[in-house]
């Protein structure tokens, strides 16, 4: 091997190694973006639904109203806009310095940036069981890489158009992925979270249950 083909597998290697490096810093710096535009949005959506004068601005620029959405109630209709705008609210749990935004669904894309709330469950605030996904891979960020660290008795803020709910955490298991009890609708204001276990990998599933308290 030539002293010339030395150095360029040399300098290819070094390439290699920075690219290596930047890869989770370009991650990171994605998702970080991608979270500060959420907030931006639901700020702004929030603070239309604040103003009563602003609200039927916001009616009126939707088209092609039925007849049912029209006899909506206001909550109903804030509701609605925060799905169709792609971004429902925030949730918070102090105890693992999480606070991120919450999309609608939990397919990858939307996982890849935020936490998914599964569009079959009960809306937050709402009777019944609210259900919400996220990772725990380094790649899409930190927003569930720490709930193996929430135990019973915490506590856990959700913030949507309807304001701030507080969740008590009652139960903590590790289920199969097939099992799908978790998903079962309660008569009574739960949420439930749900992520892969063991970390970086999804053989089981975490599961943190909760009941709203406020």
């Amino acid at each position: 091997m030539s002293a010339k083909t030395v150095k360029r597998a040399a300098l290819l290697a070094v390439l290699l190694g920075i690219t290596l490096l930047f890869i989770p810093l370009l991650t990171d710096w994605k998702t970080e973006n991608e979270q500060k535009a959420l907030e931006k949005e639901w700020s702004a959506l929030n603070h239309s639904y604040q103003n009563p004068f602003t609200l039927p601005e916001v009616k009126a620029i939707k088209a092609d109203k039925t007849d049912k959405e029209e006899k909506k109630e206001p909550e109903e209709i804030d509701k609605t806009i925060a799905i169709e705008e792609g971004v429902i609210g925030k949730i918070t749990i102090e105890k693992i310095n999480l606070e991120t935004m919450v999309v609608p669904g939990v397919a990858q894309k939307d996982l890849k940036n935020a936490v998914g709330w599964m569009t079959s469950t009960s809306f937050p605030g709402e009777p019944g069981n609210s259900v919400m996904a996220g990772h725990r891979s380094h790649t899409y960020g930190q927003f569930f890489h720490r709930l193996n660290e929430v135990t019973i008795g915490d506590s856990i803020r959700i913030e949507t158009t309807s304001g701030k709910i507080v969740y008590r955490v009652y139960e903590k298991i590790i289920v199969n992925p097939e099992d799908l009890s978790v998903l079962n609708a309660s008569k009574e204001e739960e949420l439930t979270l749900i992520t892969c276990e063991p970390l970086y990998s999804d053989k089981y599933r975490l599961i943190i249950k909760a009941e709203r308290v406020h």
